[in-house]
């Protein structure tokens, strides 16, 4: 992984098989982030997420997915230091795989930036 600081963004670069959400957790440890708006794109080899099910209580039905998926969009926040993360994404027989992420394994090029709003 590596990071670029321009101005108030965090530019993640991810090298293949790292887990993208535990990465990212690390980073708003290291940098004291408390509130972010959070985009990227790129391609996943594995990646775990779900359709909201249920609003009361919240209840998720989850998929595992893997095999080679282009991430059109990564869009979300960081709101007092807990992340949530959308995902819009395809694989090679034009599936498509939408909702919360949950887990995610860069292949290749993955690049996630933080718009960073807050910090301690």
């Amino acid at each position: 992984m590596e990071i670029r600081e321009k101005a108030n963004l965090l530019m993640i670069y991810f090298a293949k098989d790292e887990e993208i959400m535990t990465s990212i957790q690390n980073v708003i440890r290291e940098y004291m982030i408390i509130d972010a708006r959070v985009f990227g794109h790129g391609y996943f080899k594995r990646m775990e997420y779900g359709i909201l099910s249920k609003s009361d209580p919240i209840f998720f039905s989850k998929y595992l997915v893997e095999k080679l998926v282009t991430v059109t969009n990564i869009q979300g926040i960081i709101e007092n230091r807990e992340l949530s993360v959308m995902i819009n994404s395809v694989d090679e027989q034009k599936e498509m795989h939408s909702g919360k992420l949950f887990t995610a394994v860069a292949e290749n090029e993955m690049i996630i930036t933080l718009d960073i709003l807050k910090t301690d």
